[in-house]
């Protein structure tokens, strides 16, 4: 393994060779037998031949594509929700007394208050008791509290499609 220092101009990091991901796009950067037409592969630019940074920084591209592939989910769970909330509350009953109606699209404010109550109540209790168990800082890491999201946002979605066949 080797560090290749990066030729974009402003860009000052190494970028280390040797990475078992991706291996297959290596090929791009390996030189064929010398010959007489090195010439003319020279003359047709970087789409003949890239170089080790280029495929490095490749590598990093379609290592983040896992990572939106594996969002991608929660993510349409989560436009789901606010698209179709204010379609959901024009068929509630919004009415409040007998003179005072809520308005179908103020209602997502409700799941801004909700976080705004539930955040405070988060840091004050869950993360004392989860730093006792786990010995962690945080309580939790970064990863197991999107895992517990994901998980309670699929929760919320078969709630709501059990809610809405009946």
């Amino acid at each position: 393994m080797h560090a290749i220092q990066s030729l974009l101009p402003g860009i000052f990091r190494d970028l280390i060779h040797g990475e078992f991901n991706f291996r297959f796009l290596d090929k791009a950067a390996v030189v064929g037998k010398a010959n007489e037409n090195s010439e003319k592969l020279a003359a047709l630019g970087p789409w003949r031949l890239c170089t080790v940074t280029q495929v490095e920084q490749t590598k990093l591209v379609v290592g983040m594509m896992r990572i939106w592939l594996g969002t991608l989910l929660f993510t349409s769970v989560a436009g789901n929700s606010l698209t179709f909330f204010i379609k959901q509350g024009t068929t509630l009953n919004r009415h409040i007394g007998a003179n005072f109606e809520i308005p179908a699209a103020s209602l997502g404010a409700f799941i801004t208050l909700s976080m705004l109550i539930l955040v405070p109540v988060y840091d004050k209790f869950f993360v004392p008791f989860m730093r006792r168990v786990t010995g962690l800082n945080r309580g939790i890491t970064l990863l197991q509290r999107m895992g517990i999201g994901m998980l309670l946002q699929i929760f919320a979605m078969v709630v709501a499609a059990l809610v809405e066949v009946k």
